[in-house]
């Protein structure tokens, strides 16, 4: 993972594009590329749940 500053927030997803699957919202790590150093993220179903959210997709 290559992080940067400001990515906090963001999507965190796996597989290719065309099939990707939510994940999580980044929350931080050591920044840089190459992506050296770890990264986080808060899981995406623990805050659906607590704004009682569903997510959709097309």
């Amino acid at each position: 993972m290559c992080g940067e500053p400001g990515d906090s927030g963001g999507s965190w997803y796996s597989g290719p594009d065309h099939a990707a699957q939510a994940q999580g919202v980044t929350s931080g790590g050591i920044v840089g590329c190459p992506g050296d150093g770890p990264m986080y993220f808060q899981p995406l179903t623990p805050i659906l749940d607590q704004w009682n959210l569903d997510l959709t997709t097309g």
